[in-house]
């Protein structure tokens, strides 16, 4: 019987380590809160208390082409400090940008992003410390990027052309 209350004490001791150092996941706290078409604004928040150390992955994932600004904050009983808000493709170990984390609220920002045909997925990378019970929460949006003033130019080309065949045809 007493090595039976020694394996116990064993578990509940590697259990007790194991959830000081492991990280409270994150997942989005709210459904799309932006109504326009090709946008998307989200808020995402720690799930539970993290632990003296954390590192955690953000899915996010869309259609078409993005550009991306996040910020990140943390509350504790004393402190949460961000050593990490980077921006990595699907397979997490292409590192695409690089978050400021040297201010209060850590923010990120990346344009460009692109899907071909189905959603595409990237990785918010969040890591840091917490000296006392905390979590943290943020913000992702997406938005559609403003197209280049080239685009405009062949727009407008081609509606001059287009009223230039036009005219001819009437005239003719």
């Amino acid at each position: 019987m007493k090595i039976l209350t020694l394996k116990s004490w064993v578990l509940a001791a590697s259990l007790t380590f194991a959830t000081l150092s492991a990280s409270a996941g994150v997942s989005y706290t709210t459904p799309d809160l932006d109504p326009s078409a090709g946008n998307e604004y989200f808020k995402f928040s720690s799930i539970g208390a993290v632990g003296k150390s954390f590192s955690d992955y953000l899915l996010v994932s869309f259609l078409g082409p993005r550009n991306l600004s996040a910020t990140v904050s943390g509350t504790s009983t004393k402190s949460v400090s961000f050593s990490k808000f980077d921006l990595y493709a699907a397979n997490k170990t292409t590192l695409l940008a690089t978050g400021n984390v040297q201010n209060f609220t850590p923010k990120l920002a990346y344009g460009g992003l692109e899907t071909s045909g189905s959603k595409g997925n990237y990785y918010l990378f969040i890591k840091g410390i917490s000296t006392g019970t905390g979590g943290y929460n943020g913000s992702v949006a997406l938005t559609s990027p403003v197209p280049e003033p080239e685009t405009y130019g062949m727009m407008l080309a081609g509606l001059g052309l287009m009223g230039f065949v036009a005219r001819r045809r009437k005239i003719g």
